[in-house]
């Protein structure tokens, strides 16, 4: 394949701008990739959503009935760990088998974890960035690293260094009380919730495990969420999402997680020495759900007083290029311009009645703005 053709694909996938994560498929191997049910996963999914509630408003009536059954010290339990699967999601709730394993036995392998892993995997996701980690001797120690971790993690939040302390002072504590926290999780909630979605998650497990042998390695992980694109002439599998990596997949076990709560968000992580991890929704938004390109665009169409203009007369009623003209002071040939820039954000519908096309704006996709918005900037 040319350089220029290269080119050419690059700009037709957005280019530099488009933020993406890269999964580099030479030396790839079928055999390493995996669907695997995990009932710890998707009650990470539920903390997560609980946690975070404005960014997961398909949840709520889920949400409302759940805290019916929480009291006031599971709460604080909650809040004293919730840096874990708020928005960033620890690894640590994600499979480590290639194999699905019931909750009692994925409990079991944290717990089984070495506890400089468990500390390591807490750190990251108690830092809730993507970044370094000092290592575990340098953190668990009085040292220059573990003071600027502290002091990093106190700069996002209280909640974050409160737990960060206590996670290098006693990590074998913290450990126990993590545990205990999700085993009465299953008891007040979770359980239910799981018996309510596993079966969907089944099937679609299934499904997916049925493509990994069916199809290439690429258009099987394509499969997995909307965002992703098997780039053929690349050999690699690009996700439209707000990170910017390049993951070679030779010589790593790659699983993949299916889930209800996530509401359309994909999240993969992809921690050295563990299994690459794909958690992706089995429900999204709406049919075709917005690229990020596609929402900047239309972000871009609104950017504009003229346009804003245009969009009053057009939302009130259906009306013609040449009305819109002698009202705005305009030619038609500026309303025409400014009109094919709503048409090609998707904004505007223009319909033929006899001789005359009448143009209004798309209200639906305006009223969807915001929650498509929500979702294209945290999947």
């Amino acid at each position: 394949m040319s350089h220029r053709a290269v080119d050419r694909f690059m700009e037709g996938r957005g280019g530099g701008s488009t933020l993406t994560i890269v999964f580099k498929l030479p030396g790839f191997s079928a055999s390493d990739f995996h669907v695997v049910i995990s009932p710890l996963t998707e009650m990470m999914a539920v903390l997560h959503a609980m946690a975070e509630p404005d960014h997961h408003l398909e949840a709520r009536s889920v949400l409302s009935t759940i805290s019916e059954s929480i009291n006031n010290a599971y709460a604080r339990e909650f809040n004293f760990l919730s840096p874990l699967w708020a928005r960033f999601r620890c690894r640590l709730f994600f499979p480590f088998s290639p194999e699905s394993q019931s909750l009692d036995a994925e409990l079991q392998a944290v717990e089984a974890l070495p506890i400089r892993t468990f500390v390591w995997l807490c750190a990251e996701g108690v830092q809730g960035m993507r970044g370094p980690i000092p290592p575990v001797d340098r953190l668990i120690q009085e040292t220059p690293e573990r003071r600027r971790f502290l002091d990093y993690c106190l700069s996002r939040s209280t909640a974050r260094h409160d737990l960060a302390v206590a996670l290098l002072n006693d990590p074998t504590a913290v450990r126990r009380r993590l545990l205990c926290f999700l085993a009465e999780t299953n008891t007040l909630f979770f359980g239910h919730e799981w018996m309510i979605v596993r079966d969907e998650i089944r099937r679609a497990a299934a499904s997916h495990q049925h493509q990994t042998r069916t199809l290439s390695s690429g258009d099987a992980l394509a499969r997995l969420h909307y965002s992703a694109h098997h780039a053929i002439e690349l050999n690699e599998v690009r996700i439209d999402k707000l990170q910017q990596y390049s993951v070679p997949l030779k010589d790593r076990t790659v699983i993949a997680v299916p889930s209800v709560r996530i509401g359309s968000h994909l999240t993969v992580k992809w921690e050295p020495d563990v299994p690459i991890i794909i958690h992706f929704p089995l429900r999204t938004a709406s049919a075709g759900p917005l690229g990020i390109g596609a929402m900047r665009q239309r972000l871009a169409a609104l950017n504009s007083d003229s346009r804003m203009e245009l969009f009053r007369h057009l939302v009130g009623e259906p009306i013609t290029t040449s009305e819109l003209a002698s009202r705005m002071n305009q030619t038609p040939a500026q309303i025409s311009r400014e009109l094919r820039v709503l048409r090609d954000a998707d904004l505007l519908i223009s319909e033929r009645r006899g001789k005359l096309i009448f143009h209004r704006m798309d209200v639906d996709k305006i009223v969807h703005l915001g929650p498509d918005l929500l979702s294209t900037v945290l999947r």
